[in-house]
């Protein structure tokens, strides 16, 4: 699944709500979201999505604006490939067999 949030932190993170309620139909194995707004002032709950890791690419400029992120199913082999990414890009590796 894809969402432009326009801010996951909006009105106490309230997004996420809306995304469990939604992913309570489709069970997703990956979400991702754009124009999450976060800087490194806003702090992010412990736990975000039960049972999903939560990884963001925020502005280069710590500004609120744009900035990407992922959920993915903690059960999912997932390495986080920070050396291929740039910019506001998450790159995942799922390593599968």
């Amino acid at each position: 699944m894809s969402w432009n949030l326009n801010s996951l932190a909006k009105e106490n993170f309230q997004r996420v709500d809306l995304i469990q309620a939604h992913n309570v139909s489709f069970n997703y194995d990956l979400i991702s979201v754009t124009e999450t707004s976060l800087n490194n002032s806003v702090q992010l709950p412990k736990t975000l999505l039960e049972d999903y890791t939560f990884v963001s690419a925020n502005n280069p400029s710590n500004t609120r604006h744009g900035g990407v992120g992922v959920f993915y199913k903690n059960t999912l082999p997932v390495i986080v490939r920070n050396d291929l990414s740039f910019g506001e890009s998450i790159v995942l590796e799922l390593c599968f067999g």
